[in-house]
């Protein structure tokens, strides 16, 4: 999914965001140097996914694995979700109470609140 936001001229690569991939840390520990991919993509890909050595969400610079739960053997991949995650001033603001509930997000207020129409028939 990340090299189909490779651009070129500010164009998205239609047919040949494929043939190259965007620079990841993948196998690379958090301790290890890492320079990230220096090539055009849309700035949308940043709204999109946590890459290494990119603000995540007002949290910081993503420092890589060490914020990725899974083993490099693990089919999850190096990048984090973004859009579905709560920012840093949401923190206090925004908390839910407990278990599952907890650090909900604005996405996630949004969907429970058209959820809970969709089943209360309103």
């Amino acid at each position: 999914m990340v090299n189909a936001y490779q651009t070129e001229g500010g164009l998205p690569l239609l047919d040949t965001y494929a043939d190259t991939d965007v620079k990841s840390d993948y196998g690379i520990n958090s301790s290890e140097p890492f320079t990230i991919h220096d090539g055009p993509v849309d700035p949308r890909l940043d709204y999109t996914v946590g890459r290494r050595g990119i603000d995540y969400n007002g949290f910081g610079l993503n420092p890589g694995k060490e914020w990725i739960r899974a083993t490099f053997a693990d089919v999850s991949g190096p990048y984090l979700p973004k859009k579905n995650m709560y920012q840093a001033d949401e923190v206090d603001a925004q908390r839910g109470t407990g278990g599952w509930g907890s650090d909900w997000s604005r996405n996630q207020l949004q969907c429970a609140t058209i959820c809970g129409c969709a089943i209360n028939g309103r």
